[in-house]
């Protein structure tokens, strides 16, 4: 992936990596719009060996020096440093900080540890796309979702969570639903669930 020099619509999802256990080639899908791209500093050496442009690092106080010395070539970026070190509230500072620059949609690369229900207080604000290497995952309100798919979609919703009132879906095993034909699938909630999406 080259490095790309764009003006930035901030209007498009920004992407936040706290995570490097994805694929390259879904990391490419995420950049295909020039998102924003905000990395942690835990990530920030293996994501510049992807060679990928950067806009902000978040990091702690006591590694701003390697921070400003990894990303010399990749200036002009912004580098915000905290005292906390804690991978949660990195995350936390992040998706405050794109929501205060009226970004309305992010997608997160999170360790497995991180659970996107630690984050749905942020729903309001802004949405949320969760991606591992083979799913991406986002919060349904209560209510109807209806979503346009290809025939043998898979779809997994939480444990201890129900859908109702099916259309296009089949439950092919525990929490797990395949779409039986190509075009509108769409079911019912009654509350807010975490739906993860098998990405092809």
């Amino acid at each position: 992936m080259s490095s790309h020099h764009i003006v930035r619509d901030a209007q498009e999802p920004a992407l936040l990596i706290a995570e490097t256990n994805i694929s390259l080639e879904t990391i490419g899908q995420l950049l295909e719009w020039s998102p924003i791209v905000v990395v942690l500093e835990h990530c920030l050496e293996e994501v510049l060996a992807w060679n990928i442009k950067i806009d902000k690092v978040i990091g702690s106080e006591n590694n701003q020096t390697k921070m400003w010395e990894l990303t010399a070539h990749q200036q002009p970026l912004e580098i915000v440093v905290l005292k906390d070190e804690l991978l949660k509230d990195q995350i936390d500072f992040a998706i405050s900080h794109l929501i205060a620059q009226e970004i309305s949609a992010l997608s997160l690369v999170i360790p497995a540890a991180l659970l996107p229900s630690d984050f749905v207080h942020y729903l309001p604000n802004i949405v949320l796309i969760f991606f591992e290497t083979e799913w991406k995952g986002y919060f349904v309100p209560q209510g109807i979702f209806k979503k346009w798919t290809t025939a043998g979609t898979l779809f997994q919703i939480e444990a201890g969570h129900t859908i109702s009132q099916l259309i296009g879906l089949e439950e092919v095993g525990n929490n797990i639903f395949e779409v039986s034909a190509t075009g509108l699938i769409s079911f019912e909630v009654a509350e807010t669930i975490f739906l993860k999406e098998k990405m092809v």
